[in-house]
């Protein structure tokens, strides 16, 4: 063996290496990221490198057709709860949603919207009687101008993830942590909530609460 070409296979390699690091673009760090998310899908840190890689791509990554498909068994199973236990059949299809489009923050708004009604109705706070009549009267609201409806966008999941993170000390539910994001995203000065965490969060952040308890 000459121990003289030792070096230069070496330096051949390297710079291989470093060759194909530098191919590897956006779409192939996303779609690696998408893997190690799905690996480890309770790392808050691995999904908001995803949120951030997804904002970063130009087209945007498109939602897998079953992972829509997903969202739209969870909102059947919610129609066809009876049982407060029933709604954890919507739970497990959002999170199968998410586990094919972790970067979806539609689909984390969803999630935190179907874990919020289970606990309410396990909790005996809301019947399905009481939420119909509930989301009647949000819809009128909407139509008389009363209300305005925001859309979600993954860079408001990004700033729940932080909120989560900076307001630890708060058992801030990942829908509040939305819900404020997209309050500071549009830059409102005023929240009004019926909520003690909300309101503790919010006014921890420079907003001004009304509280409805």
């Amino acid at each position: 063996m000459n121990i003289s070409r030792v070096p230069l296979a070496i330096c051949a390699f390297l710079f291989l290496n470093q060759a194909w690091d530098a191919h590897v673009g956006p779409r192939e760090d996303f779609d690696r990221l998408v893997q190690e998310v799905q690996a480890a899908p309770t790392d808050d840190t691995l999904r908001e490198r995803i949120i951030a890689a997804a904002l970063a791509l130009k087209p945007a990554p498109a939602v897998p057709t079953e992972a829509r498909r997903h969202l739209a068994r969870a909102q059947g199973a919610i129609e066809l709860a009876k049982q407060p236990e029933d709604m954890h059949l919507a739970i497990e299809e959002m999170e199968k949603a998410l586990r094919l489009a972790p970067w979806w923050a539609e689909g984390y708004y969803n999630l935190g919207v179907v874990q919020d009604k289970a606990r309410r109705r396990r909790m005996g706070e809301l019947t399905k009687a009481v939420e119909l009549r509930v989301f009647a009267s949000f819809e009128e609201d909407v139509r008389a101008g009363f209300l305005q409806v925001y859309p979600i966008a993954d860079e408001h999941l990004i700033a729940a993830l932080g909120l989560i993170a900076r307001l630890g000390r708060f058992p801030l539910r990942t829908l509040d942590a939305l819900h404020l994001a997209i309050a500071q995203g549009i830059h409102v000065r005023r929240l009004a909530t019926a909520d003690k965490t909300m309101a503790v969060a919010g006014k921890t952040i420079g907003l001004g609460v009304v509280r409805f308890f």
